[in-house]
C-alpha cells in the first residue's frame, strides 16, 4: 500500500461525469443512458474498487450480474470484494474458532440492536459456539453474518474472553 494512501472512513462520492439522472418518455428514471447502462455501471464499479470501497463495488457488481449473469469483470469484482470484506471482518473479530459471548444483558439487547438480522445472529451467540459455526448457522449469507458479528463486536455488544 502506498505510504501516502490513507483509508477513507466514508466512501467517496460517485463520479458525476457518469451518473446523470434522465427521465425518458415512459417516466422511467435512469442513472445512465440506456444504451450505456453496463458501461456506466462498470465505470462506477471500477471507481469503487479504486477507492477501496468493496461494499459499494460489490453492490454495483451484483447489479451488473442481475443484468448479465456471466459478466466476467463483475464476477471477478464480486470475488475480489468478497475476499477483501471477509479479510476486513476477520481482522476485527479474529479467527473463526474464537467464541464470542454477550457483553450486555439480554434485556438490553433489543434497545441496543435494532436490526432484525443482527438480532437473529445474536440469538446464536451463547458463549460456546465459535464464530464460524455462528456464521454458518445464521439464516443469511456467511459474509453478511461476519459483517454483523464484526459490527456487534465494534459496538461492544459481543466480546471475547481472551480480550
Amino acid at each position: 500500500m502506498d505510504p501516502g494512501h490513507r483509508p477513507r472512513s466514508t466512501p467517496p462520492p460517485l463520479p458525476t461525469t457518469v451518473i446523470t439522472e434522465q427521465v425518458d418518455d415512459d417516466d422511467r428514471v435512469s442513472l445512465v443512458p440506456e444504451d450505456d447502462i453496463v458501461g456506466g455501471r462498470l465505470h462506477v464499479m471500477y471507481d469503487r474498487l479504486a477507492h477501496d470501497d468493496y461494499a459499494g463495488a460489490r453492490l454495483v457488481a451484483e447489479s451488473l450480474l442481475d443484468r448479465e449473469p456471466d459478466h466476467h469483470d463483475a464476477l471477478q469484482c464480486l470475488d475480489m470484494c468478497h475476499t477483501a470484506l471477509q479479510k476486513l471482518y476477520l481482522s476485527r473479530i479474529g479467527e473463526l474458532d474464537r467464541v464470542p459471548q454477550l457483553s450486555i444483558e439480554p434485556e438490553q439487547m433489543s434497545a441496543r440492536v435494532t436490526d432484525e438480522r443482527a438480532l437473529q445472529v445474536l440469538q446464536l451467540v451463547n458463549g460456546l459456539r465459535p464464530l464460524g459455526s455462528i456464521a454458518d448457522a445464521a439464516s443469511i449469507p456467511r459474509l453478511e453474518a461476519l459483517r454483523i458479528l464484526s459490527e456487534l463486536f465494534l459496538s461492544h455488544v459481543i466480546e471475547f474472553e481472551d480480550e
